[in-house]
């Protein structure tokens, strides 16, 4: 449903010939699920978060690749609000493969925000642990029926430390099963290119 409504909105756009591939925004269709990590004892994980559109009307969406003849680093973000609190997903220097893969590099990290908490860790190609909080998973593809190369991420955290309070640790995953990774598809994304 999701994607009919992504192609009609975009066919509307092109047939009104006034977005031409450089003046397209990048556009997310991302879900997640803050929760509570189990050695914390009792909170109130935030509700299932979702984003789908670009950046306007309350979402903050951002997709930025550099790429190289083997590696593409990615710098993605997701958001909006609820009321006045607003709620994101930030993956900065997500170094893959240029075909796609696992997130490595060094540089790789992830910001959850939700209202005026901000929950950050490093990420990288192995399954959630203290030392590394998140995994990070990356494909490329393209998609024809909107004509624009695609960027799928998919996401995993534990043990995400409260940057004000170290003590309230957080996860991330899909919005109804805490154990299986988020989703964040993003479309027309700056500097990615199909091969």
């Amino acid at each position: 449903m999701n994607r009919l409504v992504l192609s009609l909105a975009l066919l509307s756009c092109v047939l009104a010939a006034g977005c031409g591939p450089e003046e397209r925004l990048p556009y997310a269709d991302a879900r997640w699920g803050v929760r509570c990590d189990t050695e914390m004892g009792m909170c109130s994980p935030p509700p299932a978060r979702s984003v789908f559109g670009e950046n306007v009307a309350g979402n903050t969406v951002s997709c930025v690749v550099n790429e190289t003849a083997d590696a593409r680093t990615l710098t993605v973000s997701a958001g909006g609000l609820a009321g006045s609190e607003r709620y994101q997903v930030q993956i900065s220097g997500a170094r893959v493969p240029r075909g796609g893969g696992a997130a490595g590099g060094g540089t790789c990290a992830v910001v959850v925000t939700e209202g005026g908490n901000r929950f950050s860790a490093p990420c990288g190609s192995l399954p959630p642990s203290v030392e590394q909080p998140c995994q990070v998973m990356v494909e490329f593809g393209y998609d024809n029926m909107v004509l624009s190369p695609t960027a799928s991420v998919r996401i995993l955290c534990d043990h995400m430390p409260n940057e004000n309070s170290a003590e309230q640790l957080r996860g991330l995953g899909a919005p109804t099963a805490s154990a299986m990774p988020a989703e964040l598809l993003f479309y027309f994304c700056t500097g990615l290119t199909p091969d």
